[in-house]
């Protein structure tokens, strides 16, 4: 993939084509939309099914957002924009089409414009990453979903669902 330097590789991605919840300035919004500049897909806007009003209304307790299926994770942050917003920015702009990819180096945002067309949008080297918690979201007793993640050190985070995510392994 051309946006990769010599000796990066990719260790996770994950696909974003379901919604995600945005809880930016504490303001909650499901489905989350861009809040900065993104590039323009030359994809439809899919025809995915809206989240629940429960969600899209606010009205579900801690993290019970986890069990609406039309969502792949959330980003949370004290203002537009931060880390976790701008990623989610890009992520959402590419109607199913981006990429979050994890490398050695960096986290980036990559649009998949063909099978053959990888474009990187967006990047933060991977100091920019305070941490990679794996966190389990959702009922203890019921059904506990796991997500990725990604705290940034501006304080946002963006929570990615494990479900959508792919580890890339290394032959030895």
């Amino acid at each position: 993939m051309p946006w990769l330097a010599p000796g990066e590789t990719i260790e996770w991605f994950w696909e974003c084509e379901k919604h995600l919840l945005g809880q930016v300035q504490d303001v909650l919004t499901a489905p989350f939309e861009p809040l900065g500049e993104v590039p323009e897909s030359d994809r439809k806007k899919p025809k995915l099914p809206l989240p629940s009003t429960v969600v899209s209304e606010g009205r579900f307790l801690d993290d019970e957002w986890v069990y609406d299926p039309t969502l792949c994770g959330r980003v949370v942050a004290q203002h537009p924009g931060a880390l976790a917003v701008r990623f989610a920015d890009h992520l959402i702009a590419g109607r199913g089409k981006t990429l979050l990819c994890l490398t050695q180096r960096r986290l980036a945002a990559v649009y998949v414009a063909d099978s053959d067309n990888h474009v990187l949008w967006w990047q933060a080297d991977r100091s920019a990453l305070r941490a990679l918690p794996e966190v389990h979201l959702g009922h203890d007793l019921g059904r506990p979903r796991y997500f990725q993640a990604f705290v940034f050190t501006d304080g946002s985070v963006l929570e990615m669902d494990q479900a959508v995510g792919h580890k890339i392994t290394v032959p030895t």
